[in-house]
């Protein structure tokens, strides 16, 4: 049998138009006009493109246009610009067909600059501009003009005068381009440094002229520079000027860009790239593929900080090229040669890529053994040859293996395994399994270390010898396989063999000669694989199998103990779904799922995701697609390609964009402006704050994220994927707003945009306001203090005038009833002992009448002595207590005892004291008459703010009190205790004999 190699393509294209790929944007994005004529970064990141209608500022999300039919602070002088330049101060100067214009990019305002006011027919066209020495030089007219930048321009419209027009001594000027320390003026004989006043003459430079720019670049030691026809380069180390041997197909040339090692030039046939002065891509609008450049007319080209190429062409908007998206190199679907599904990928010593599609075995014939070295992979295509095996025309590829020697094993969809050896002649058939299974696909081939070659299957293993002979087979029987159906072969760093199947994981057991079954078990992960499907496997020696599953993500196996760990969508993975693995010699994890490739950092545990954003031309892969090749390069198979990687070139990126606060809202009203000095006042009346962000990374990949949060306000960081946060009733008081942002990696920036934010409490909560109001408080009170003060002392003064009044009054009364009173019971006393003495009646009548005065008058000194006083101590009414009750109770041979409990200093109001010597009166007078006591206890105490009176006797008591209006005197008494809010107890004694009153009165001051 003869094998045979169909050329498919026997010159693979230098310029591949669709391996640079771009993205697009015009004026349905908003762009303010399609026409691009110079693009620009600035110092905080923003891009500015000038066009043939206005201004664009970009920011990545949205876009901000100036041109001149804005309001007239933000009016340009005209709408065709070009030529951007920042200056110290941080304003934006662009030039036009009619004046320069100087941008405030805070503000939006507008300072134009012109030569003259003879209007826009040519005479105020600004050609160029540069800083030079800390001013800015314009090109205007033909004339250079000197602008100082720190002057402080008040008029809108300023006129150049004559002092600040330079000569430089040549007739004609057409540019100039600022290079280091130097600036050189691009003039009708030459190359002019104005800053050294060398000439370096150009032969025949004026007749290449076609317009007035002039575009330059700096590439090592070398300035290239343009004409417009021709291509220059400036040597700055021999100071000579060399043309560039290359015509450009007639194009005429509009600007120069260096990325890297290579030369970009922007014509109107498309972008010519060079590099070491050779052309290696020629870049046009590639009708068939969406991905080429729009317009063939190209003005200008940029580079930003993140390394972007941005393209801006004549009428159809901004081309975006981004070179990191190339560290994904592919191989597409067109290059190929067909439309079909990669199954199987191996590369040859020979430097031969051998792929085995859904319908065919392709042999890619390489210049050099790696794909990734070069700037796409079609560029390290010498030719590509279908491979055909006669007698086998029809089989159909599955799996593609590198045997001993050199040799290739192709797996088919059948019962065979056909060998060719490394010049691709047949060398032998091998039928797999005798029954002859026509459905029958080989999944997976690996050589173990004893040159043993195990084939998996849809319906079985296959064991082969070196000489490809069958040695043995495995399916389901009493050696522990309970499925047929395989989809790979591992042999691990122990030389230990692995299988993956439609039912989990099985370790062989040589000594036993069976396996060992792990299956999936959904309600005990913990001892199973994530699911049953097992498509690929890994280790790194240290006892632990990791494994891809379709269905249950990444799942690591510790082999020793039995036990799993699961790594999921849940820990980053990009899609549970994976297709297969395989591990770098950093011990990542590379997986081809359903949505992107990821990379699994084993010892740190977490994934980096990547996607078409990352330059992925598809998220999809192929079960079972891929393989490493000896220099590391990895190849996934896709439906549409195949991609080819070097994960040493993945690098994650330390880009840290900038974030910019680009709006603040007040009470959803824009007020920017409050934001001076990254410092914002927020008043009492603010009560809705949005603040607006944007990190300025020019790129749409999803793991763009960001993170805010107000220190001394929220506790933790908020993460969003939208551009703004939202504040509401802020409590008074300092705090900070920290957002922060991800880089098109994910890798946050290690120092966050900080603004201050100042809540400024209502005007009653300010501490002037405050102390005013605290004074004034005081000075209230104290004029309150002082109204009543004053009046309680008035009122005091009354009191003690009345008190005199009525002390002088009680004195007059007490004399009054001593003097005259008194006078006449003493009178009516003796009137009646005198007429006792006398009379011839029975002297009992007498002496009843003599003891009524008697007692009349004793009752009269009482009632003075009481009046008399002002206040009267415990101890003073307890002796005339005393002293009363020994005259009168003794009389009547009734013993008395007096006992006083308490301070004795408590002071008693005087009619308190009244009240209490009537009723002892009272009670006294009831137990001569009637108690027939022998002996009267008396008792007076002060406690608990009140006076008690305990009056006791030992006689015949009394009895049961059925109503006090039947008792006069007990009705005296209680009427007397009620007035004083007392409580009167009239009852036995506590031996049972006699009578004992208990009186408890408050005390009253």
């Amino acid at each position: 049998m003869r094998v045979r190699l169909i050329i498919l393509l026997l010159f693979i294209p230098l310029f591949n138009f669709g391996q640079h790929r771009f993205s697009y944007i015009d004026i349905e994005d908003d762009l303010t006009e399609n026409s691009v004529t110079e693009i620009f970064q600035d110092s905080e990141g923003y891009l500015w493109f000038a066009t043939q209608d206005g201004i664009s500022q970009y920011d990545g999300y949205q876009f901000k246009n100036y041109n001149i039919s804005n309001n007239d602070s933000l009016s340009l002088s005209d709408n065709y610009l070009w030529g951007f330049i920042e200056d110290s101060l941080g304003f934006l100067w662009v030039c036009s067909r009619n004046g320069l214009n100087r941008i405030d990019k805070k503000t939006g305002k507008t300072i134009q600059f012109f030569i003259n006011s003879s209007g826009s027919n040519g005479e105020n066209q600004v050609a160029d501009i540069a800083i030079y020495q800390g001013d800015l030089f314009a090109l205007i007219s033909g004339k250079i003009c000197k602008i100082y930048i720190k002057q402080d321009y008040v008029n809108r419209i300023n006129y150049i005068v004559e002092n600040d027009i330079i000569e430089t001594g040549s007739d004609t000027i057409y540019a100039f381009y600022k290079d280091g320390e130097n600036i050189f003026f691009l003039q009708s004989d030459g190359l002019f440094n104005f800053t050294t006043k060398e000439l370096m003459p150009i032969s025949e430079f004026q007749k290449g002229i076609t317009h007035t720019f002039f575009k330059a670049t700096r590439r090592k030691e070398l300035l290239w520079f343009t004409n417009g026809k021709k291509l220059y380069a400036y040597n700055s180390k021999t100071q000579q000027i060399n043309s560039f041997r290359y015509d450009f197909e007639g194009a005429t040339m509009y600007d120069l860009l260096t990325v890297k090692n290579e030369l970009w030039v922007a014509t109107d046939n498309g972008i010519f790239i060079f590099d070491d002065n050779k052309l290696i891509h020629h870049i046009t609008k590639n009708q068939s593929n969406e991905s080429g450049i729009s317009s063939n007319i190209v003005a200008a080209l940029a580079q930003d900080k993140t390394g972007k190429i941005w393209v801006g062409t004549s009428g159809n908007g901004i081309n975006v090229y981004n070179p990191n998206r190339d560290k994904f190199k592919y191989l597409s679907k067109e290059t190929l040669g067909g439309d079909y599904i990669i199954r199987s990928i191996v590369q040859t010593k020979n430097n031969q890529l051998i792929v085995c599609t859904s319908n065919k075995v392709i042999v890619l014939e390489l210049y050099d053994i790696t794909s990734t070295q070069s700037k796409f992979a079609s560029d390290n295509v010498k030719s590509i040859q279908e491979l055909k095996v006669k007698g086998h025309q029809n089989i159909v590829p599955t799996k593609v293996f590198l045997g001993l020697n050199g040799d290739i094993l192709l797996g088919t969809k059948g019962n065979d395994i056909i060998v060719l050896d490394k010049y691709f002649k047949f060398k032998k058939k091998v039928t797999l399994n005798i029954e002859q299974q026509p459905t029958n696909v080989v999944s997976d081939i690996i050589l173990t270390q004893k040159d043993e070659f195990w084939v998996a299957t849809y319906y079985g293993i296959y064991v082969l010898d070196k000489a490809y002979d069958l040695i043995q087979v495995f399916s389901p029987d009493e050696k522990g396989l309970t499925t047929n159906y395989f989809l790979s072969v591992f042999e691990d760093t122990e030389n230990e063999i692995w299988l993956g199947s439609n039912k989990g994981v099985y370790k062989y057991n040589e000594t036993t000669n069976k396996f060992i079954n792990y299956s999936y078990q959904k309600n005990n992960l913990q001892e199973s694989p994530g699911f049953n499907f097992v498509c690929g496997f890994t280790d790194f020696g240290d006892g632990n199998l990791w494994m891809a599953t379709y269905g249950g993500g990444l799942s690591k196996m510790d082999k020793k103990k039995g036990t799993f760990r699961h790594f999921t969508t849940e820990n980053g993975l990009a899609n549970n779904v994976c297709n297969g693995l395989l591990s770098d010699q950093t011990k990542n994890i590379w997986l081809n799922t359903n949505k992107g490739i990821s990379r699994f950092n084993s010892k740190t545990e977490k994934f980096i995701n990547y996607t078409k954003s990352d330059g992925l031309d598809f998220n999809e892969f192929n079960l079972n697609s891929f393989y490493k090749n000896e220099e590391g390069e990895m190849f996934f198979g896709t439906p549409i390609g195949l991609v080819i990687f070097n994960p040493e070139d993945i690098k994650i990126s330390n880009y840290q964009p900038p974030v910019i606060i680009s709006r603040v809202d007040v009470n959803y009203k824009n007020e920017s402006q409050r934001l001076q000095n990254n410092h914002i006042d927020i008043y009492s009346k603010d009560k809705v704050l949005t603040i607006h962000y944007v990190g300025l990374n020019f790129s749409n990949s999803p793991k763009i994220k960001y993170k805010y949060r107000l220190v001394g306000y929220d506790e933790v960081w908020v993460e969003t994927n939208e551009l703004k946060a939202n504040y509401t009733s802020l409590p008074d008081g300092e705090f900070t707003f920290a957002i922060n942002t991800t880089n098109a990696d994910g890798i946050w920036n290690e120092t966050p945009k900080e603004i201050v934010i100042v809540v400024h409490p209502p005007i009653y909560k300010t501490w002037w306001f405050i102390s005013l109001s605290g004074l004034i408080v005081l000075v209230l009170v104290g004029l309150v203090i002082r109204y009543f003060a004053q009046r309680n002392i008035k009122k005091r003064l009354r009191e003690l005038r009345v008190q005199q009044e009525i002390h002088h009054e009680k004195q007059r009364i007490s004399r009054d009833l001593h003097d005259n009173i008194g006078a006449q019971i003493t009178y009516l006393i003796s009137s009646i002992d005198q007429e006792a003495y006398t009379s011839k009646q029975e002297d009992v009548v007498f002496d009843r009448l003599s003891d009524k005065a008697r007692n009349v008058m004793s009752q009269l000194r009482q009632t003075i002595w009481v009046i008399s006083k002002e206040a009267i101590n415990l101890s003073d009414f307890a002796q005339k207590v005393r002293d009363y009750s020994t005259k009168m109770l003794s009389l009547a041979g009734i013993n008395v005892f007096v006992q006083v409990n308490g301070n004795e200093n408590s002071v008693l109001a005087p009619t308190i004291v009244s009240h209490l010597f009537r009723i002892l009166q009272e009670a006294q007078n009831n137990i001569i008459k009637h108690a027939q006591a022998s002996e009267v206890k008396i008792e007076l105490s002060v406690q608990n703010n009140c006076i008690y009176l305990f009056i006791e006797d030992n006689g015949i008591g009394m009895g049961e009190i059925k109503t006090w209006d039947d008792h006069f005197g007990l009705k005296n008494m209680k009427d007397r205790v009620v007035e004083m809010k007392g409580n009167l107890t009239i009852g036995k004694t506590e031996e049972g004999i006699g009578t004992r009153i208990s009186i408890e009165v408050p005390i009253v001051s």
